[in-house]
């Protein structure tokens, strides 16, 4: 993943296993991925206080 969409893992129990990157801005996507890393899991859009309050 290219440095500019500020990938990484979230933390907290709610969170656990899913990752964030920037779409653009304050515009975020929520993922998981499979443990073999064949698999994308698309959990949540949004900017970020639609996401975390």
């Amino acid at each position: 993943m290219p440095k500019e969409y500020l990938d990484h893992e979230l933390e907290g129990h709610e969170w656990q296993g899913a990752r964030e990157l920037h779409i653009g801005g304050d515009f975020l996507l929520v993922y998981r991925l499979s443990d073999k890393g064949n698999l994308i899991t698309f959990v949540d859009i949004g900017s970020h206080s639609e996401l975390f309050g």
